[in-house]
């Protein structure tokens, strides 16, 4: 199966690749070596790579594009609006558990990822602390020793506060039932995404951190952060 997600959302036609591979100069008897079968370690590399590529675009072209609300949009097929910063996150950890290979035991290419891992873990993703205890705090090759203090650091305060008791926040009073108009089970069709999901949880107000906030340009919504915000799947 062959797909190109900038373009369209079906598979591609072998035919159509066989052309475009004679336009580019390649021999006919050249084609199984770009068109045969290949390993998932290998396609999920690939995809990652391309949409490290993708953010990297699209952080280069802010501005160009966006939506009457000023939201930055960026040419991918049937979803302009992409969850750019969670598919960055993920191609990280792709690029960094699947890149490494036998013959080095830390290669240079596996190390570039690490900063920008940690980068983001620190501020937007905590829960992710076991991975970085697995595989990024158990080889001393990785990071430094003073590193690797604070990052252990970081994950016990992290796991200290998931063991602590959850404070309960009743939601049934009225001024609840007043701002919130949508409920936990809907299913709804999202007017600019254009995505169908179905809300799972809701806040009165914007809880997310002024990171979150400013990242998704919040302030600049009709009512800014203190309106109902919904979790959706």
């Amino acid at each position: 199966m062959y797909l190109d997600p900038y373009r369209s959302d079906t598979e591609v036609p072998v035919e159509h690749l066989k052309t475009q591979l004679l336009a580019w100069g390649v021999e006919a008897a050249d084609f199984p070596r770009f068109l045969s079968h290949t390993s998932v370690r290998n396609i999920v590399l690939r995809t990652s790579r391309n949409i490290l590529a993708t953010f990297h675009d699209f952080r280069n072209n802010v501005g160009d594009e966006a939506d009457d609300n000023g939201h930055e949009a960026i040419r991918l097929y049937g979803n302009p609006f992409a969850d750019m910063d969670n598919a960055f996150y993920s191609a990280l950890w792709a690029n960094f558990m699947l890149c490494s290979s036998p013959t080095h035991r830390v290669p240079v290419e596996q190390m570039q990822f690490i900063p920008m891992i940690l980068e983001r873990f620190e501020n937007v993703y905590p829960m992710d602390g076991t991975f970085i205890e697995r595989y990024v705090c158990s080889s001393s090759s990785l990071v430094a020793s003073a590193d690797q203090v604070r990052l252990l650091e970081a994950i016990r305060v992290v796991r200290a506060s998931d063991s602590m008791p959850k404070q309960t926040r009743r939601r049934d009073n009225q001024a609840s039932r007043d701002k919130v108009r949508y409920e936990i089970g809907q299913v709804f069709r999202h007017k600019r995404y254009h995505y169908t999901a179905v809300i799972t949880g809701w806040d009165v107000e914007c809880s997310m951190n002024s990171r979150w906030i400013e990242q998704n340009l919040v302030d600049s919504l009709s009512k800014g952060r203190y309106q109902s915000f919904y979790h959706a799947l």
